[in-house]
């Protein structure tokens, strides 16, 4: 977002127009592009709204340690957020703000005070007009530090899905709650953490494991550009995850290191059995990694 310019009258002194904003557009995402905006002052962008595969992508490129950044404000969603992600852009005097959202709540449903909070899954706070609360299989309210999921009520919602009826009954209660389908919990202070996407968690030995927590824990690795993981069957354990991981260039690690240093940082059971390298991953128009696709490259 570019400061607007207010316009001038006959006489040449400008005009008094209130808070004005120009949006600066561009054709795509192009991460050496966008990375040059936000230390261009004479364009002067000064916020901006994207995932975590974009910043994931811009802070890979080699010129972005010498980089010169504005105090550029952005906020980042539309899948978890490495905390490792938060920390990298931070340091470099850009300040970032996850939020949490979905199009059913016309966007944003949670978002991290400034003030910050531990964990790699905090998310944040409900925003004005949502009322936020995770519940159990039979939709009970759980309490603080329990694991399920979040349902959202308030005015910011849908009414429904277009001619469908009964998708709008599974989606939204009587009350008007909406399940959102998303793992979370909610911590003494009040910060809600999301985890995964329900159809994302796998049972391994019996043990839930949230993929985020894995991807997190792979993209604190210094040569991970971007990693997805995905739940695979095994014959002992039920499942077991497989990490899909794309490498910087200059990157000679092997499968072997990753899951040693996943090892030393988590849980033996929530460690990839396996670790597939690709160029890239299979991503929609937005960004959004599509885990169904990496799912079709495992069929292959």
């Amino acid at each position: 977002m570019i400061p607007g310019r207010h316009p001038r009258n006959g006489s040449g002194e400008r005009r008094a127009t209130g808070n004005a904003a120009s949006i600066c557009c561009i054709e795509s995402f192009d991460p050496e592009q966008t990375l040059g905006l936000f230390g261009d002052s004479p364009v002067g962008v000064t916020h901006f709204c994207g995932l975590p595969a974009m910043f994931q992508l811009m802070a890979s490129l080699p010129g972005f340690a010498e980089a010169r950044l504005r105090p550029v404000v952005v906020a980042v969603g539309g899948s978890p957020v490495p905390r490792s992600l938060v920390d990298r852009w931070t340091a470099k005097g850009v300040s970032v703000m996850a939020d949490f959202g979905a199009t059913e709540a016309c966007s944003t449903i949670l978002t991290m005070p400034r003030r910050g909070s531990d964990g790699p899954s905090a998310i944040g706070i409900p925003v004005v007009h949502a009322e936020c609360s995770v519940r159990d299989l039979d939709g009970s309210e759980l309490p603080a530090g329990r694991i399920g999921e979040l349902w959202v009520r308030g005015p910011l919602l849908m009414q429904g899905y277009w001619n469908k009826p009964e998708e709008t009954a599974q989606a939204i209660t009587p009350e008007g709650w909406f399940r959102t389908g998303d793992a979370a919990q909610v911590d003494q202070d009040g910060i809600f953490h999301i985890m995964d996407r329900w159809k994302d968690m796998y049972i391994s030995g019996g043990e839930n494991v949230y993929p985020a927590e894995v991807e997190s824990v792979l993209h604190q690795h210094p040569d991970v550009v971007l990693a997805s993981m995905v739940g695979v069957p095994h014959e002992r354990w039920g499942e077991t995850g497989r990490a899909f991981v794309v490498l910087s260039g200059r990157s000679t690690a092997t499968a072997e290191e990753l899951r040693t240093w996943c090892r030393e940082r988590l849980a033996a059971y929530k460690v990839p059995t396996d670790v597939e390298f690709l160029d890239d991953l299979p991503r929609n128009a937005t960004g959004t990694i599509l885990k169904k696709e990496l799912r079709t490259v495992m069929s292959r």
